[in-house]
This record gives structure tokens, sequence and C-alpha cells, in this order.
């Protein structure tokens, strides 16, 4: 038998044979990049996390990527934003804490009934652009070639990065089908709701889908079974970003998704309910 208890980001499970499994769904993105280039990816911070919580509790632990986009943990030096992998350990143990200090005032969750919903999303292509994909293409090689990476600074500063992933962008997506078919699903423990969406979700979508949610709790989890990039909302288009610079699919994709999952949520609760 297993009783959940959940407190905002941790869940227990409580097990009669072998070690409680921890589970923490944090809104931050688990990769970091080391140095002052965008170039090295790291997740150490997971594995600080991992590594405190299971010595102070005796579980076996799993983070799960909330709803959010790029929050990296940043150093800022001389007005720059500089990326650090040197602050993995004490974010990690930051984290750590958080988790252990949820842990005290955790609270039971009625049932431990598990109920599936899986769906095949076809998400469309954005081909409103293909157009402008040989020049995007040329301008792209452009900025390649003449600023290589140790140059990365100077391009960022003359023409901005948007404006470079944007070329980068548009002249890849001429290259895509109309549509691609990803699994979406979601998944209840008890009053639980687990959220299995493969791409990297907006805090708004995740806000939405957890306040509208019919579940006690609900739990997003990002980047799951597949992986479509980033998903803006309608905002996001209106005001212009990194992620709408480098999104693939049509404007709506985001909100349409986030109607997908309400809807499993409530047909796994209506499940329960039988």
């Amino acid at each position: 038998d297993v009783v959940v208890e959940s407190f905002g980001l941790v869940l227990q499970f409580r097990r009669e044979v072998g070690k409680d499994i921890l589970l923490a769904n944090f809104q931050a993105h688990p990769c970091c990049t080391g140095g002052t280039q965008k170039f090295d990816v790291s997740a150490d911070f997971i594995g600080v996390v991992r590594r405190r919580v299971e010595a102070a509790t005796g579980c076996d632990f799993a983070y799960l990527q909330g709803a959010c986009g790029n929050v990296n943990m940043v150093t800022w030096w001389r007005g720059q934003r500089v990326f650090g992998s040197d602050e993995n350990e004490p974010y990690g143990e930051a984290l750590a804490a958080k988790v252990l200090e949820a842990m005290t005032t955790l609270r039971p969750i009625d049932g431990t009934e598990v109920h599936v919903r899986t769906r095949d999303y076809e998400a469309r292509y954005d081909h409103s652009q293909d157009a402008l994909a040989e020049t995007a293409k040329q301008i792209y090689a452009y900025y390649v070639k003449t600023y290589d990476r140790k140059g990365a600074d100077k391009m960022a500063k003359e023409h901005g990065w948007n404006s470079v992933h944007a070329a980068g962008s548009v002249a890849s997506r001429a290259k895509y089908p109309v549509s691609l078919t990803q699994p979406i699903s979601a998944v209840s423990v008890g009053n639980v709701g687990f959220v299995g969406a493969p791409y990297e979700m907006f805090s708004q979508s995740g806000l939405e889908i957890r306040d509208k949610s019919p579940m006690g709790e609900t739990v997003i989890m990002t980047n799951c079974n597949g992986l479509m990039g980033y998903l803006a909302v309608h905002e996001a288009f209106r005001h212009g970003c990194y992620e709408v610079d480098n999104h693939r699919f049509v404007e709506g994709t985001a909100e349409e998704l986030s109607k997908q999952y309400l809807e499993m949520l409530q047909e796994l609760k209506e499940e329960q309910a039988k």
C-alpha cells in the first residue's frame, strides 16, 4: 500500500517494503551553463539536492522539472549576467533545505488508486515565415561566420541574442513537416494528478492547469516523453521574447494543450468517483 502525502512541491510515497519515495516538483530549468558562455550544459544542482535529501531522510528521491522555462542560476558580475556552474552546490543545498522544510508539514491525501490517461496530440508547425527562410539562413550564417563563440558578447551587443536565434529558427522551420504527433499523458494517484508535457511549458500555462485542475494536488512534469521545445503563450507572442523567437509551432498550441490536460484530469476525477 502507498500513502501519498503532499505539501506544494513535495510528495512522499510511504511503502511497507523498501525505502519511501520522495518526489520534488520545482519550477526551475534543470540545466545551467558553465563559464561565461551558454554552451556548456550541466544539471549538477539536481545531484546536490538528491544526495542531501536522501542523506537526511533515508528515502529514494526524484526531481521533477516543473512548469517554467529557462530559469537558471546566474551570477551578476560588473552589471552583466554571467552563467556559472560554480553555483550548483549552494543552489542545490538551498533547494534541498526547502524540500526538507516542506516535509515537516506534509498532509495525507485520500486514496491510492492509480488511473492513467494518454493521448496523441498533433501539433502544427509554424510555416508562416517560410518565404524568409533563405534570407534568414544567410543572416544566421553571417552571424556565425563573423562572430564565433569567443565573440558572442560582441554579437549580442550589436544585434541581440534574440535576433540571432530568430534567424536560425526561421531558417530551420522551413524544413519541418506539416505537423508533429507527440504523446501527452495524465496520471492520478489518489487525489494527486500528474501532467506529462513533452515540451517546456510557460509558468502561466502551469499555473492555469494547477488552478483549474479538479485534483487536490497537481504536479506538472515538462519535457516528459518528448521534446517539442518552448511553447509560448499568447501574451508572450504579443511582447516577444527568446522563447517566441525559437518557437516551432503555431501560436495557440500552448493554450490548446492546456485544455487537453484539463480534460484528461477531469476524466481521471470522474473515473475515481465510479
